[in-house]
């Protein structure tokens, strides 16, 4: 197998125009906008001469919450008008910095040109359905050794990651050259690849802070964008946010660092965006019929990987093979030549989603096995709890689980139809990095010192996580109790008659 560095650079030449500079010369005037979430704003354009490229249009293809519109039937946004909206929110951070008092100068337009480019490029790197695709090929071998062998990419998600790569490519830089050269511009690839993976020098934090940080152009369109097409209202403040940052320097972690910090006046929008990312994880990202779609989208990955069929009319050995699939021609059956595939699809397609087998929570395990605050046991979370992840041996983990409670269930339906299914909780660390100035301070605070956010993640973890063990319903009934007998024997789990009553909801 080619290393991925030089599968990206393929990749990436087959989605530029060959001529870049008679493309660029049919790019001399700005371009309007108009969203349904910001409204209007407009793209300079060299903007639009990257918007237009093949490697920028197949966003259009991606759905921005994978399959969530099968349970939420309005939520069929792309990645694409997000990656606009991207673009929308850097702008107003870029204007909010640069109109504070402390800016000196640092939000130039050579800065502001970066951060936009990273904005319309930081999710060039998505396969199909988003993160469940990334997901998976996050732990794929080719990804693995890149990071083993790239070590300062180790806290990058696979997607990020490979927009870097994208970004690095000789045809991007190839692009980029004849945009500065045409346009007169300072674009810099290796900066963009740096604001998009979060790992500029000390000194430009606040540069990556506005794409990649922890109250970024990204979240500032995310959660207000999935919240309104799936009709789960969110609310932020963002004219108060915008009026309450400024770049500062000073000292964290033994260095300086230039970053972006808000001032305890502007507190309430930052809660608001914590509250609006355990709302949407509650009220959708971990929705079990969103969640059971996952895992026969995973189905689909695993048995193509291990059989080497082909899907969408590719086969899924590395990663840059997931970048030459977009949502539809994943699902079409014609392109697959595996069987128990082809049924998969169709089932997504015509929406016979897994029913729940198993619900593990609180609330279905006996009080007996609460501590007084409330709190699951210690093997619960030990046993259970720890088997959520996506590294290559949580899955083999979970898969040997699943394969024995589908023996002990007397093989009522295949194999790859039987799934155990334990979601992440949702990370806070943006209150571990955001900086917060307050009256009498000499030194900013972490948003944490204000906001105790561990407590609610503590919380959300005892009385909204949820695992399932998924199962087609005819295998339900038979699935849920062998299931039970599994969970006893290895952590001594006892389940309440709700474990399965919900099951049937």
């Amino acid at each position: 197998m080619q290393p991925l560095k030089e599968q990206i650079d393929a990749f990436v030449a087959d989605h530029l125009p060959t001529d870049t500079v008679a493309w660029i010369d049919t790019y001399a005037s700005h371009k309007i906008i108009h969203d349904a979430l910001w409204g209007t704003f407009k793209l300079t354009p060299y903007e639009v001469a990257l918007l237009d490229t093949p490697l920028l249009q197949r966003l259009r293809y991606l759905h921005q919450t994978g399959a969530v519109y099968l349970t939420y039937p309005s939520a069929h946004h792309t990645r694409f008008e997000h990656s606009l909206g991207v673009l929308c929110q850097s702008g107003r951070l870029c204007a909010a910095l640069k109109a504070s008092a402390l800016d000196e100068g640092r939000v130039d337009a050579s800065c502001e040109d970066n951060v936009r480019y990273a904005a319309l490029l930081h999710d060039t790197g998505h396969g199909p359905f988003s993160h469940t695709s990334e997901q998976f090929y996050s732990s794929l071998p080719d990804m693995e050794q890149f990071q083993r062998d790239h070590p300062e990419y180790s806290q990058s998600g696979g997607g990020e990651i490979l927009s870097a790569l994208i970004v690095q490519s000789p045809a991007f830089q190839n692009f980029v050259s004849g945009i500065n050269s045409k346009r007169k511009r300072k674009l810099n690839c290796d900066k963009i690849a740096q604001l998009i993976t979060g790992t500029t020098d000390a000194s430009e934090v606040f540069m990556s802070e506005i794409v990649h940080g922890p109250f970024d152009a990204d979240k500032l369109d995310y959660m207000p964008r999935d919240g309104m097409f799936s009709g789960l209202k969110m609310h932020v403040d963002l004219d108060r946010l915008f009026h309450s940052i400024r770049i500062l320097t000073a000292n964290f972690d033994g260095e300086s660092q230039t970053r972006i910090a808000g001032h305890l006046s502007g507190l309430s929008p930052l809660t608001q965006v914590m509250f609006n990312k355990m709302l949407l994880f509650t009220g959708m990202y971990h929705h079990h019929k969103v969640r059971a779609v996952d895992c026969m989208l995973w189905a689909i990955f695993l048995l193509a990987t291990e059989r080497g069929a082909k899907v969408g009319g590719s086969t899924l050995t590395s990663c840059v093979d997931f970048l030459r699939l977009t949502d539809d021609r994943l699902l079409i059956p014609e392109l697959c030549n595996d069987d128990d595939i082809k049924s998969l699809i169709t089932d997504i397609r015509e929406r016979r989603i897994w029913k729940k087998a198993l619900v593990i929570a609180r609330n279905t395990v006996p009080p007996s096995m609460h501590n007084e605050a409330g709190e699951s046991p210690h093997h619960l979370y030990a046993g259970v709890a720890t088997l959520a992840g996506n590294t290559q041996e949580k899955v083999r983990i979970r898969r040997e689980i699943a394969k024995r409670i589908w023996e002990v269930a007397s093989k009522p339906c295949p194999i790859h139809k039987v799934w155990l299914d334990v979601p992440q909780p949702p990370g806070m660390t943006e209150a571990k990095q955001m900086w917060i100035e307050a009256p009498g301070q000499l030194e900013p605070h972490t948003l944490e010192h204000f906001i105790p956010v561990d407590k609610w993640v503590e919380l959300y973890g005892a009385h909204q996580s949820r695992a399932h063990v998924f199962a087609p319903a005819e295998a339900c009934k038979a699935v849920g109790e062998a299931a039970k007998k599994v969970f006893y024997d290895l952590f001594k789990l006892e389940f309440l008659d709700q474990a399965t009553a919900f099951a049937k909801s």
